[in-house]
């Protein structure tokens, strides 16, 4: 069931693009050129397939041999080895897709535990789950403090370990407004007890954030409640 929701539409236009590459190049290899096609829209054509191509083999993070690519695509030109099925290069490429997803997986995993470890030992950084949970006050407030079941008025950023936005309210200036209890679990306990006008950076492990949809990166939120 895993392996099945981790396959997503992307990767089967990858594989799909990857087959029609082949047929493409066969179909344009051939000695008799289609007419209708000049020399020029046939060099396009080509140099777009060849884009197409390494677009699809980056997919595969480098774990490809670029002699073996190209001497399979030779062979099935020369008609000395057979053009597979859509369907069977799915099947073959799945699996080693699955492979490399699930050792990402474990590399951002180790790398958010590490991270968290580190940050437990730092001054002003707030535990709220050992090796699961930390915040730290960027910003003090006042007021009452917001509970789980408060409708909180406020802005975040989303990021990870590789400072990439997820999303970020403030670039529109948009607010949100959000029942604490309907958000992760470590967004709800880290944001919990904050008052208006106060802002904290808020560490969350991935088994407390979105697991394996995020293929279990560590979450980091930056929180500001405008109002309750």
């Amino acid at each position: 069931m895993h392996k099945i929701k981790i396959l997503s539409i992307a990767f089967v236009i990858a594989t799909a693009v990857l087959l029609l590459s082949y047929s493409v190049a066969k179909f344009f290899q051939e000695e008799e050129k289609p007419a209708f096609f000049t020399q020029e829209e046939i060099k396009q054509i080509s140099e777009n397939v060849a884009h197409l191509l390494v677009d699809t083999l980056h997919q595969y993070d480098h774990h490809y041999d670029l002699e073996i690519v190209f001497d399979t695509v030779r062979k099935i030109e020369r008609k000395e080895e057979p053009l597979k099925s859509l369907e069977t290069c799915q099947l073959a490429l799945f699996d080693f897709k699955c492979k490399m997803i699930e050792e990402e997986m474990s590399q951002n995993l180790q790398a958010a535990e590490q991270f968290l470890a580190n940050l437990a030992h730092k001054a002003n950084v707030i535990e709220v789950q050992k090796g699961k949970l930390y915040y730290e006050i960027l910003q003090k407030g006042e007021g009452s403090p917001v509970d789980r079941d408060s409708l909180a008025f406020l802005h975040f950023t989303e990021t990870n370990l590789n400072q990439r936005v997820i999303r970020d309210t403030r670039e529109d200036n948009q607010p949100l407004k959000i029942k604490l209890s309907e958000t992760i679990a470590g967004f709800c306990r880290g944001v919990t007890g904050m008052q208006v006008g106060e802002r904290r950076k808020i560490y969350v492990h991935p088994d407390l954030a979105y697991k394996k949809l995020s293929r279990q990166q560590l979450s980091i939120f930056d929180v500001e409640i405008i109002s309750e």
